[in-house]
């Protein structure tokens, strides 16, 4: 007989979202190894600029979103026949979901009913919560649901934000309950690891730095050769927040510019809050001549754009609110 395929249900934010590959190749690499994924999602996403990937393995088919109607009049409708099925199959989660004493404003909005009703009914093997606050609010779903899900592993992969902002936000005692109950934790670099022990008492032995990592098998590069005259073609990607330091870059091409007669050129890849704070900055500066804000790309773009280019160019630094990689 052969074994029964491994389940893994995928609690995440909004989803698909741009600068969130890793999260897509994540997915299709466990479906290539023949593994059973469910998405659940906390918002809708944008698919525009996402891996074709996202495409190719009908993503869209495999995601669930928890977040309720906005609307709530909507809202109160499309919870009628969620109560109804509950109270039939699932009377003791119903009595949970709505009860405001223990859950708050989620009970009381009628959120938890949408948060926990696509997980009635399903078994997986493992839970694994894309960032620490999803996670949070996966604990939440969990302890509604309790049962079978109370003896399913927890496995947390935080990416940044969620290990910096949120303590300065939230304080140490933010994630007490989920190092209590999470089996695994993931981070990106040994440093944010180490930020969870020290800063939030995690257990060493169930905190693992495991950075994203890229497959490098279909992709050729090769650095171009450089021509007298002809411009140094340099490239940065990245989201338009503070900590990624594009205007920390800016400003270095600025200095740059001042200091040599050799013609460069930067393209900035990327899409975010500050995005015209950069391109005003840019102005500012007197750099648009040599600064070329290219917007979104898809991926592949991407490493065409990486092929022509001589340098990559990678800033980062701690945003005033305590936001870092």
């Amino acid at each position: 007989m052969a074994a029964r395929a491994l389940r893994i249900a995928f609690v995440t934010g909004p989803f698909p979202q741009f600068g969130e590959t890793f999260i897509v190749n994540q997915i299709a690499d466990l479906i290539d190894k023949k593994i059973n994924v469910n998405i659940f999602a906390f918002g809708q996403g944008d698919a525009s600029y996402i891996h074709k990937r996202y495409e190719a393995y009908n993503m869209q088919e495999l995601v669930t979103y928890l977040d309720p109607p906005t609307d709530l009049f909507i809202r109160f409708l499309k919870a009628l026949p969620l109560t109804i099925n509950l109270l039939v199959c699932h009377p003791n989660v119903l009595l949970r979901a709505i009860n405001p004493w223990k859950f708050g404003r989620d009970a009381f909005s009628l959120k938890l009913l949408f948060w926990v009703a696509p997980f009635v009914g399903k078994q997986f093997d493992i839970i694994h919560c894309n960032y620490g606050t999803t996670a949070n609010r996966y604990l939440v779903i969990r302890e509604v649901l309790r049962g079978q899900f109370l003896r399913t592993p927890v496995i947390t992969t935080f990416y940044g934000f969620d290990v910096s902002l949120k303590f300065k936000e939230k304080g140490s005692h933010y994630y007490d309950k989920l190092k209590e109950v999470g089996a695994l934790f993931f981070t990106m670099s040994k440093e944010m690891r180490q930020r969870l022990i020290t800063i939030a008492g995690f257990n060493p032995q169930k905190v693992f730095s495991l950075p994203v990592s890229v497959d490098v098998s279909g992709i050729t590069s090769s650095i171009p050769e450089y021509k007298e005259g002809k411009p140094i073609e340099m490239v940065s990607v990245g989201r338009f927040v503070e900590k990624k330091g594009f205007d920390d870059l800016l400003r270095a091409v600025a200095i740059l510019k001042k200091n040599t007669r050799k013609p460069f050129l930067l393209t900035i890849v990327g899409g975010g809050p500050l995005e015209d704070e950069m391109q005003k900055l840019a102005k500012d500066l007197d750099i648009l001549d040599v600064v070329r804000f290219a917007g979104r790309m898809q991926p592949e773009e991407i490493l065409a754009l990486h092929r022509q280019s001589h340098l990559y160019v990678q800033t980062s630094k701690t945003a005033a609110n305590g936001d870092m990689e």
